[in-house]
């Protein structure tokens, strides 16, 4: 295995718990799939995740990157709105440029989120229909960077084009021989490509898929997929919310990216829900490319509810991120913190990456 570095042990020993240089904090590939057999498991995947499926998926803050301002100004409402508002516009030249791209859309998304919560606030220019339609606009930016960036095909279901076969046959293996759910951050298909046209297995959304609706798809065995920021297929109507791979020509269901994340209609209320019921039932947790964020604050008490339950005492997380060393440096002291019961033994980081263990027969 590859050696922890003593600085990242006194990081990790800094956090207010006691010297453990005897701990091991990492754990093999061919260890970590014994371990996994016969399991309840829930996979809780961030945009790390996307990145090791194709390496052209972008992580977090890339997709929010403003990289041609000017046309961009022509073409979206709300970066008018922005200079209105006085919000600094962010400097290409900068060091930290992307993460300021982020933080700009952040704070417009964090104003439109004040207006609508305190409308005395509101500047006279704005209404409740305009809020609505500018942030329909930052939605439909944010899927056609997307697009643009991993190219049209990769919103079909059945494309082959940037298909990670490792990454497949890892999954289904799981499937047939675990009970497996996944929690998602993202909003792109990887997790459905999948398990697209796996014979005997259906994914279970927790709102109707119309597709699957249609096509009578009621049987094989349940994989639940609950994606808490919605997704590019989740659309809602005068009926409710819905799942459509097949629909493009609406604006989709997706959080925003915003300085205090809001959570609160029915979709996202109904995902945190049956998200706390797997997570309470599973007997081991992996994290697969999140990065544990400081705002994703309703997120961390999501998942306190892995061990909000006297069911069972032996659970277990493990955390899979690019290296050992990006698992150690990131989310391992942070979940170490979120879980103390979990903090002395209970908490391991892959020596590898994800394909590292799709790797292990």
């Amino acid at each position: 295995m590859t050696n922890i570095t003593d600085i990242q042990l006194d990081r990790l020993n800094s956090d207010n718990f006691v010297d453990q240089k005897d701990i091991l904090f990492d754990i093999s590939a061919s260890e970590l799939r014994v371990k996994l057999n016969g399991k309840k498991i829930v996979f809780f995947t961030g945009a790390g995740f996307s990145k090791s499926w194709d390496p052209s998926y972008p992580l977090g803050m890339s997709l929010f990157t403003i990289n041609n301002y000017t046309e961009l100004k022509k073409k979206y409402n709300f970066f008018q709105l922005a200079n209105d508002l006085k919000i600094t516009e962010p400097d290409i030249k900068s060091d930290n440029f992307e993460k300021d791209c982020y933080d700009y859309f952040c704070d417009i998304k964090f104003h439109l989120d004040i207006y609508k919560r305190y409308p005395s606030l509101m500047p006279s220019f704005l209404d409740k229909t305009i809020l609505h339609r500018l942030e329909e606009e930052m939605k439909g930016f944010v899927y056609e960077k997307f697009k643009n960036t991993v190219g049209i095909k990769e919103f079909k279901l059945n494309s082959k084009l940037k298909y990670n076969s490792d990454m497949s046959n890892l999954f289904r293996k799981l499937a047939v021989n675990n009970n497996i759910s996944f929690i998602s951050t993202n909003y792109d298909y990887i997790i459905e490509k999948i398990f697209h046209d796996f014979d005997g297995y259906q994914l279970i959304r927790g709102v109707i898929n119309n597709n699957d609706f249609k096509n009578k798809k009621w049987n094989g065995n349940k994989i639940s997929l609950f994606k808490i920021n919605g997704g590019f297929e989740v659309f809602n109507d005068m009926n409710g919310f819905y799942i459509d791979y097949y629909s493009k020509d609406r604006t989709p269901h997706i959080i925003l990216p915003s300085k205090e994340q809001n959570y609160d209609n029915k979709y996202f209320k109904s995902t945190f829900i049956k998200s706390a019921e797997k997570l309470r039932d599973a007997e081991i947790l992996i994290f697969i490319g999140y990065s544990m964020p400081k705002e994703d604050h309703t997120i961390r008490f999501l998942l306190k509810n892995f061990i909000d339950c006297h069911s069972n005492t032996n659970k277990e997380i493990f955390i899979i991120d690019k290296d050992l060393s990006s698992g150690i440096d990131g989310p391992l002291s942070k979940l170490r913190i979120l879980f103390p019961s979990l903090s002395d033994n209970g908490i391991k980081v892959l020596d590898g990456d994800i394909n590292t263990l799709a790797r292990v027969s």
